[in-house]
C-alpha cells in the first residue's frame, strides 16, 4: 500500500502542470468561445475536486509517511525488542542450562546425601555394636584383671610357700650333710687304730691334755704336728666328756677363734668350718664375756670349766688336742 501511495504521490504533478496548461487554454477558449463558460464552470469544479483529491491525496501521502516513519522506528525498535530478546532468550536458554546442571548437581547432591545418610546409619550401628563391644571387653578386662589379682595372690602365697619349702629343704639338706658328716667322723673314728700312749679315748677320738701352756697359735700347730688338731666340740655328749674327764679348773684352748670386723663377727673351726654346735650356749656353757676383746680382729676361744670365754690369742694357756 505504501508503495502504491508513491506512485500515485509521483504521478499528481504531472497532472497539475497539465491542469494548469488546461486553464490558459480555457481562458483562450472563452475569448475565443464565449459559449463555453458553463463548460469550464464545471470543468473547473472537476478540477477542484481533483485538487481537494490531490490535497487528500497529499495529506494521506504525508500521514503515510508520518506512519512509515512510525513504522521505521517500531522497526527499528521492534529490531532492538527482538535483539533483546535473542540476548534473554540466550540468557534464558544459559538460565536453563544452569538450570539443569543445577538440578543435575541437585539430584546428585540428594543421592550423596541419601548415601551419606545411609552410611550415617550404619555408621551409628556399627558405633553402638563397637561400644557393645567394647562394654563386654571391658567387663571381661576387668574379670581378667580381677582373675590375675586372684592369681597374683595366689601366685603369693605359692611362692612363700615355696620359699619355705625351699628353706626347709635346705635345712633337711644341711641336717643330712651335717649327720652325714657325723656319720663320715664316727666311721673315722670307730676305724681308727687304738689310742697313743698318753691319749684318752671317747667314743670314737682320742685326746690329748697338755702338759704346758702357749698361745692359741702354738697350741694349734703342736696339734697339727701330732696328726691331730685343737679340740672341736661336735655334740652334747662330747661336751660333756670334756668337762667332766679332762678339764677341771685350768684355762684350755679349744679350736675356735673369732673373726670380727666393723658391723658382724663369725665364729670358725679350725678345719675352716662355721660353729653350728647350738649347745655351746645352752646349759652349763655359759660365755662370760663378749667374744671381742681389745683391738685385736681376732680373738680365740678357750673354756674353764664350764664356761667358755674369748681373748686375745697371744695369751699363755693350757690347750687339748683330738685326733
Amino acid at each position: 500500500q505504501i508503495q502504491y501511495n508513491k506512485s500515485i504521490l509521483f504521478t499528481f504533478p504531472v497532472g497539475i502542470s497539465k491542469s494548469m496548461n488546461v486553464s490558459a487554454c480555457n481562458v483562450t477558449l472563452l475569448e475565443e468561445f464565449p459559449a463555453l463558460p458553463s463548460e469550464r464552470e464545471q470543468f473547473l469544479e472537476k478540477n477542484d475536486q481533483h485538487l481537494k483529491q490531490i490535497d487528500k491525496l497529499l495529506q494521506e501521502k504525508n500521514e503515510l509517511l508520518e506512519k512509515n516513519k512510525q513504522l521505521h522506528q517500531d522497526r527499528v525498535s521492534l529490531n532492538g525488542k527482538n535483539k533483546l530478546l535473542e540476548q534473554e532468550k540466550d540468557q534464558l536458554f544459559n538460565v536453563n542450562l544452569k538450570k539443569n546442571r543445577l538440578r543435575q548437581w541437585y539430584k546428585q547432591l540428594k543421592q550423596q546425601k541419601d548415601e551419606l545418610a545411609k552410611d550415617k546409619n550404619e555408621l551409628l550401628q556399627n558405633k553402638l555394636e563397637l561400644e557393645k563391644k567394647k562394654n563386654e571387653l571391658l567387663q571381661e578386662n576387668k574379670q581378667l584383671i580381677q582373675e590375675e589379682c586372684n592369681l597374683y595372690q595366689e601366685k603369693l602365697k605359692l611362692q612363700e610357700e615355696k620359699d619355705l619349702l625351699e628353706r626347709k629343704n635346705r635345712e633337711l639338706e644341711d641336717k643330712i650333710v651335717e649327720k652325714e658328716n657325723q656319720i663320715s667322723e664316727l666311721l673315722r673314728k670307730v676305724n681308727k687304730p687304738k689310742c697313743p700312749p698318753g691319749w684318752q679315748r671317747f667314743m670314737s677320738s682320742c685326746y690329748q691334755l697338755s702338759t704346758e701352756a702357749n698361745t692359741w697359735m702354738y697350741a694349734k700347730q703342736n696339734c697339727e704336728s701330732k696328726g691331730a688338731q685343737l679340740m672341736m666340740l661336735n655334740d652334747e655328749t662330747e661336751q660333756t666328756f670334756v668337762n667332766n674327764c679332762l678339764v677341771e679348773t685350768s684355762s684350755t684352748w679349744i679350736g675356735l677363734n673369732v673373726k670380727h670386723n666393723n658391723y658382724s663377727q663369725s665364729l670358725k673351726w679350725v678345719d675352716g668350718s662355721e660353729m653350728t654346735f647350738s649347745f655351746f650356749f645352752s646349759y652349763g656353757c655359759r660365755p662370760n664375756n663378749h667374744f671381742y676383746q681389745g683391738t685385736s680382729q681376732e680373738s680365740c676361744m678357750y673354756m674353764n670349766a664350764s664356761v667358755y670365754s674369748s681373748s686375745v690369742c697371744d695369751q699363755k694357756r693350757g690347750w687339748i688336742c683330738e685326733m
